[in-house]
């Protein structure tokens, strides 16, 4: 079928350039053949893609135009023809960005992430139709070559400069330009100005599930370290953090202490701590992938002391008091929406257990969690 549409396209550009004058007859005749035949953008791009290295390297201009003038008359301007239109127009001393999409941003962020990626990547997002579309195998390293192979030119514009830094996959280089205000007043620079404000993340929320250990000191080592598992749930925006959090500490205790469960004085070493409370915070330190929060925040704490005798006799004692915490929080942010984090907090408590063993004292809690993230934006619109 590739070998078809291959022929099929090359008959098309060649009977335009034999009979130049009955071009739009040919037009509708192309129109009538693809609906016949269903080729759709996807076919023409694997073809196009296939076709243009060779026809360029051959310098049949007038076929490339041709057949650059039909892909887009078909499929509208994609990021595979509009990075070799871009190269060719330099090379040809012809360039103008007038014609370059609205979407030139998105385009330029596609082709880059193709590029990066670990596995090669033969396709590009098709923004009209929201799909990904495929195309010849060897046509990224075609373009990146004609990109390395322009800079021997020395009458360059920034603007021309930075596509050929960009398309040759220096990227870093390529965003530098239009940070330090180089391509100021071109189009190139509105549109990436207006795609940065469009889309610049304001923040992110995430859910995870929580591991950690409960370190008390003071009157509380009585009770020893215990792991904690739990769930936390937060939000940020602006660089402040607003979160929750339910924890559970479980295990008997290093060593019996005495409480009162239901009117009676007991000497167990059943322990079930419960947690659930909320904080705030701020960033210390920020980059694409990673935060440092400072954070502070109340919660109810709670030591259910009930062995399950107690519990099936109906009995609802526990020892209870108001926890107020500060600590530090690290955000670890991945690609694919996850997201992992480090939390230590200082736990100041005073457990209420009078003329029982004293509980008094504060707690040390380390732990880290796991789970997924959502971006959120400033204008979400594209």
């Amino acid at each position: 079928m590739r070998t078809f549409i291959k022929i099929f396209i090359a008959l098309i550009v060649t009977g335009q350039m034999m009979h130049p004058i009955s071009l739009d007859a040919q037009t509708i005749d192309v129109e009538d053949l693809i609906t016949r035949h269903s080729i759709n953008c996807e076919d023409i791009a694997l073809s196009a893609t296939a076709l243009i290295p060779g026809y360029h390297r051959d310098q049949k201009t007038d076929t490339l135009q041709a057949l650059l003038h039909y892909w887009e008359s078909s499929c509208g301007i994609t990021e595979p023809m509009m990075r070799f239109t871009i190269l060719w127009q330099i090379e040809t001393n012809s360039f103008s960005e007038d014609w370059l999409p609205d979407r030139l941003p998105g385009k330029l962020l596609d082709y880059r992430e193709a590029a990066e990626s670990e596995e090669p990547v033969h396709d590009y997002f098709h923004f009209d139709e929201w799909e990904y579309h495929a195309m010849d195998e060897g046509f990224a390293d075609f373009t990146s070559q004609l990109a390395k192979s322009l800079r021997k030119y020395d009458d360059l514009t920034p603007i021309e400069s930075f596509f050929i830094t960009y398309y040759s996959n220096d990227f870093d280089k390529a965003l530098s330009m239009l940070e330090d205000d180089v391509l100021e007043d071109t189009r190139l620079d509105s549109l990436y100005r207006e795609h940065t404000e469009e889309v610049r993340p304001r923040g992110y929320t995430h859910a995870g599930f929580y591991f950690g250990f409960w370190n008390p000191s003071g009157s509380l080592d009585v009770l020893g370290v215990h792991p904690q598992i739990g769930i936390v749930m937060e939000a940020i925006r602006d660089r402040t953090l607003y979160g929750l959090s339910v924890r559970l500490g479980f295990g008997n205790t290093t060593s019996p202490y005495e409480t009162v469960i239901g009117g009676d004085n007991v000497r167990t070493t059943d322990f079930l701590q419960m947690q659930a409370g909320v904080h705030v915070g701020a960033d210390l330190l920020n980059s694409a992938d990673y935060s440092l929060f400072i954070r502070g925040g109340a919660a109810y704490d709670a030591i259910d002391p009930r062995s399950r005798a107690h519990r099936e006799a109906g009995h609802h004692d526990n020892i209870s008091t108001l926890n107020i915490n500060t600590g530090l929080v690290f955000h670890r942010r991945f690609d694919r929406g996850n997201l992992f984090s480090i939390m230590v907090n200082y736990n100041i408590l005073n457990y209420n257990n009078p003329g029982e063993t004293d509980l008094s004292g504060n707690v040390l809690t380390f732990g880290v969690a796991y789970g997924i993230m959502t971006r959120y934006f400033e204008n979400e619109s594209r």
